[in-house]
């Protein structure tokens, strides 16, 4: 918008000495402008760093994520090639994988069947008097694993939850670096 103003002012007073300090004078506000655009685009992170104070891996999905959602909305807003639409598509599916993989939620998930059929998990805590504070035993159960072989079969139903789990995790990271892996080039406006 700047440079079609510049053009179209400037065009009508080419060659005088003020085209020369309009020129100058545009040149100065596009820079200003140039910079308040990164203060802005670094103000916009300032939250989900803040969130992220932590620095484990989920704070590094957290981050790739917002940073995949503003491409995705560049892409769709301003994206200038024919394929720009299927990239945002790519880039949602992406940012999609990081908000999963930085909540990791993928036990509660799986473990809604469990649950259902096992009963919700009750715990418990019983102190040692014989000991210092802080010691006791962790006690758990299941209202529908009353005997030892339904208490098995839970053990065993239950491993396999954990292990679908971790698939679904894996598969998602996966997804993430592969998808990464074989379009970063695409990615551009």
């Amino acid at each position: 918008m700047l440079r079609q103003l510049k053009r179209k002012l400037i065009g009508k007073i080419e060659n005088t000495p003020l085209s020369d300090k309009l020129d100058c004078l545009f040149n100065f506000v596009n820079g200003l402008l140039g910079k308040l655009e990164r203060v802005y685009e670094v103000v916009l992170f300032i939250p989900v760093i803040y969130k992220s104070y932590k620095w484990d891996y989920c704070s590094i999905f957290n981050i790739l994520g917002h940073w995949l959602r503003r491409m995705e909305d560049l892409q769709r807003k301003t994206g200038y090639h024919e394929d720009a639409n299927e990239i945002a598509d790519q880039l949602k599916l992406c940012a999609e994988a990081c908000d999963r993989l930085s909540k990791e939620d993928y036990l509660r998930e799986v473990m809604v069947d469990f649950d259902a059929k096992w009963g919700v998990l009750e715990t418990w805590w019983t102190p040692d008097p014989l000991k210092e504070k802080g010691y006791g035993t962790y006690n758990s159960k299941r209202a529908n694993a009353t005997t030892q072989e339904e208490k098995d079969q839970m053990h065993l139903e239950q491993q396999a939850f954990f292990k679908k789990a971790n698939e679904l995790e894996k598969q998602d990271a996966e997804f993430l670096l592969t998808t990464i892996k074989n379009n970063y080039g695409s990615w551009w406006d």
